[in-house]
């Protein structure tokens, strides 16, 4: 009987903690666009939802895992900028909410709420987790491979063992640059099978390869494969060789970061000199490290791939003060956590677009119509003005255009075919293609200017 309520009351305040921080996130969707990423993404699903086919036709960065995740949720939620950052916070309370339900079975119910509301507390992955990048999806898949497992390692049940292999391979497929933790902890977790005989350990090795493989030919099935290599493959080759390494990148990230910046210190101190040798944390430890090295490797480096050692990180740091806290002192850390938390997400302001956004925003309404193709370097205006670019040109980003993945002849072949009403030069990304004003003088006039030498060009024909 106290057995039962036990449970009972573990499962109403989990119930309560992911609810409580599900409404907290969910103040995030409805926040200012800041990432051009988002604007970026959501143009390309709507493309897609038009009938546009993804990398054949829509140029996607992004390796396929990602679109399979969030574009049916995209789609469902009403094909909106609010809709896809909905679907990552779905996905990313998925993954929370298993995390919590381990460290349950692990631990007791004041460490489970701890390190679950210290995920919440780094502002990186808070706002992150409603945020519409690939990077917190491959997080989270990598999660939920790393719970699985674990559990698979409890109670060798099957079902347990398939999840882990499929959501690690979801994580490759996401972002197969700094995903790669998700599988690497299925190979360790197979080697370390010190008990298992030979043989089993093979066919659990020829298993995981066959979901791995089951899953990537289902994938391809449904996209152009040599499409895939041009926009994947052939751009991260592309801007290694444009972008390089730099120390002081790198630490400038982590001084962004500071309460993030001391507990990955913490956990390198500690991932050294703590005995603990459980299956659990060998795997955290791991995964810390893989996910931190991978880092000095991608080529750019930008501050939201720091996501991908929040997660293994907090976890090693709770892991070791746990010890030193009493449940009191854990009961007002989780309080002043939960009071900050709600703070924060108070202070949100609740409007996708800037004053500036949206004037831009109206002018596109007033000179265009529906159908009528806008050609804009800040992609969040084409999305919220319901105004989409040429299929092509769905992804101006800055990697693209100093890569040369881009290239100034595609981009005036496109407006030559297409013809854009209205060119939007917002971020500095077209004025950084040589003789950009050259190539769009001889049928756009500057027709509006804002700060910071933002400028809106129309087409001649259109007046």
């Amino acid at each position: 009987m106290q057995c039962d309520m036990k449970k009972y009351f573990n499962f109403v305040i989990f119930a309560v903690i992911i609810t409580f921080l599900f409404i907290v996130g969910a103040r995030l969707i409805n926040r200012p666009v800041g990432e051009n990423d988002e604007g970026i993404y959501a143009t390309t699903f709507l493309l897609v939802s038009r009938g546009y086919r993804l990398y054949k036709d829509v140029f996607f960065s992004q390796p396929p895992g990602f679109f399979l995740a969030i574009y049916p949720l995209f789609n469902f939620f009403g094909k909106t900028i609010q809709a896809g950052r909905l679907a990552v916070l779905i996905w990313s309370f998925v993954g929370v909410s298993s995390l919590f339900l381990l460290l349950l079975n692990r631990k007791h119910i004041y460490f489970a709420v701890f390190a679950v509301m210290s995920l919440f507390a780094v502002p990186l992955f808070f706002y992150q987790t409603a945020t519409l990048q690939a990077d917190i999806l491959a997080v989270v898949f990598t999660l939920l491979c790393f719970v699985a497992m674990n559990f698979f390692q409890q109670n060798r049940n099957y079902v347990w063992f398939f999840l882990s292999v499929f959501f690690g391979s979801l994580s490759f497929w996401t972002k197969f640059d700094l995903a790669a933790p998700g599988l690497l902890l299925i190979g360790l977790f197979l080697i370390g099978r010190k008990n298992s005989k030979r043989n089993q350990v093979f066919n659990l090795y020829l298993l995981a390869a066959i979901i791995f493989f089951a899953l990537s030919i289902t994938l391809f099935l449904f996209i152009d494969f040599p499409a895939f290599l041009v926009n994947v493959v052939q751009l991260r080759t592309q801007a290694a060789k444009v972008y390089f390494f730099s120390l002081n990148r790198f630490l400038d990230l982590f001084k962004q970061n500071l309460l993030l910046s001391y507990i990955v210190i913490c956990s390198v101190y500690f991932s050294f000199v703590k005995k603990d040798q459980s299956f659990i944390y060998n795997l955290l430890r791991v995964w810390f490290f893989v996910s931190f090295v991978s880092l000095f490797f991608f080529r750019p480096l930008f501050l939201h791939h720091l996501v991908f050692i929040v997660v293994p990180s907090i976890l090693i740091f709770v892991w070791n003060i746990e010890s030193y806290l009493s449940k009191k002192l854990l009961a007002f850390l989780i309080f002043s956590l939960g009071l900050l938390l709600v703070i924060r997400s108070w202070n949100v302001p609740q409007t996708l677009a800037s004053e500036e956004l949206r004037k831009a925003i109206d002018f596109v309404n007033t000179h265009t119509k529906r159908g009528d193709f806008v050609v804009s370097d800040e992609a969040s205006i084409g999305i919220l003005s319901l105004r989409l670019p040429p299929p092509n040109l769905s992804d101006i980003s800055q990697v693209r255009i100093s890569s040369g993945n881009l290239s100034p002849v595609e981009f005036k072949k496109t407006l030559e075919i297409f013809k854009p009403k209205i060119i939007i030069s917002w971020n500095g990304r077209l004025q950084s293609f040589p003789q950009f004003e050259g190539m769009v003088e001889k049928d756009y006039v500057v027709s509006a200017e804002f700060e910071k030498g933002k400028v809106i060009y129309l087409r001649r024909d259109s007046f």
